[in-house]
């Protein structure tokens, strides 16, 4: 099937003169495993309607999966305008009820980085295998420890007030965007003894010239013996902290007069990332016939024909897509195509075997039908 100018309007919107890179979402049935040979192939049609091979992808191994085909096209040696762009399926064996079904096609200019800025993670520590690079900083009289898919921070000053200060060591490396809203996320487990106590969990980030930028929380904001996530906003840092660069430290703190253990989990900060915002030039997505009909037939062997694949109706935008096959034969004297070894009598060739006795063949499907007289 292809796209072709006199019948797709779409068909201007692409560029085949340049490299572009083309995204198929196939379904191929699981009764099409045992065709080895089976790939899917890009092509076009030049100003006088001559074939212009493109690049091609096995589907051997997508038998009863949906599958995504990506492959880059390359007709800018050939000499414009062209007349046609479509896609052939080739290396299938014997007849087929099952449909191929194509969910969608997308076709996009590689050439072309279009950005856009969203509000994303941009550090997450989840603790899942290891402490993330955080350990106890600044001299602090603590320790920390993997547990159970969480960081423990314990206060080791048993004889005075907490002052525990816990880092991420590689902080400084990490590409960090403070330019517009920052968001910090963040689970604290504290034990229940804390409960009514002058404990204080805090954050801390430093800017490049170490200014600090604080964010606290007091006991009366938690519900002790139990997880408490914790997130906040900030579009306004301190004056004079230098939101060009990234952070020297990123710190979590506790203190007070406590002694224990607090666990730490799901550290995120959240803030404008730059991604690709690559705008396809076209998309089929067919959800309508509409889209299936910006596709019109080319060629096919085997006995089909434009009108075998309409009465079908084989190119129906729904997942209710009937199937079609193909049964070209003679009984006897036409060589490859005969059923029968004789005039007279049933001695089946092979292709005979296959169209009578086969899965979907005349023994299998066909129902008698009686005539009664009234």
């Amino acid at each position: 099937v292809n796209l072709q100018g006199w019948k797709a309007p779409s068909f201007a919107q692409i560029p085949l003169a340049k490299p572009l890179d083309v995204s198929l979402r196939l379904f191929i049935p699981a009764s099409y495993s045992a065709d080895t040979g089976l790939g899917v192939k890009l092509f076009g049609k030049d100003s006088v309607w001559a074939w212009i091979d493109g690049p091609a992808s096995s589907l051997a191994s997508a038998a009863g999966t949906w599958t995504t085909v990506k492959m880059r096209v390359d007709f800018s040696a050939v000499t414009p305008p062209f007349n046609a762009f479509g896609i052939q399926f080739y290396g299938l064996t014997g007849a087929k009820t099952d449909p191929i079904l194509i969910d969608s096609i997308e076709i996009s200019d590689p050439s072309k980085t279009n950005t856009k800025i969203v509000n994303a993670m941009q550090l997450g520590s989840s603790f899942s295998e290891s402490l993330d690079s955080y350990s106890v900083i600044w001299d602090k009289m603590a320790s920390v420890a993997l547990v159970d898919g969480a960081l423990e921070i314990t206060n080791t000053n048993t004889s005075g007030s907490a002052d525990v200060a816990v880092g991420k060591g590689d902080i400084a490396s990490k590409i960090i965007n403070l330019k517009g809203p920052v968001t910090v996320k963040i689970k604290v487990f504290v034990p229940e003894s804390f409960a009514g106590s002058d404990f204080y969990f805090q954050t801390n980030m430093q800017d490049s010239a170490y200014k600090d930028f604080i964010v606290q929380w007091t006991i009366d904001k938690f519900t002790p013996g139990a997880w408490n996530d914790f997130e906040f906003t900030e579009d306004t840092f301190p004056t004079g902290f230098n939101r060009n660069g990234g952070l020297v430290n990123f710190v979590m703190q506790f203190g007070g007069n406590v002694n224990g253990t607090i666990k730490v989990d799901d550290v995120q900060i959240w803030g404008n990332v730059e991604i690709e915002d690559a705008q396809p030039i076209l998309t089929v997505d067919f959800d309508s016939q509409a889209d299936a009909d910006q596709f019109v037939f080319d060629s096919a062997s085997g006995g089909l024909s434009e009108s075998v694949l309409n009465a079908a109706n084989s190119k129906y935008w729904g997942n209710s897509t009937l199937p079609f096959g193909w049964i070209a034969n003679s009984w006897i004297g036409a060589g490859g195509y005969d059923i029968s070894e004789s005039e007279s009598t049933v001695d089946l060739t092979e292709r005979g075997e296959e169209i009578v006795n086969s899965e979907f063949g005349i023994a299998n499907t066909t129902v008698p039908i009686i005539f009664v007289n009234p």
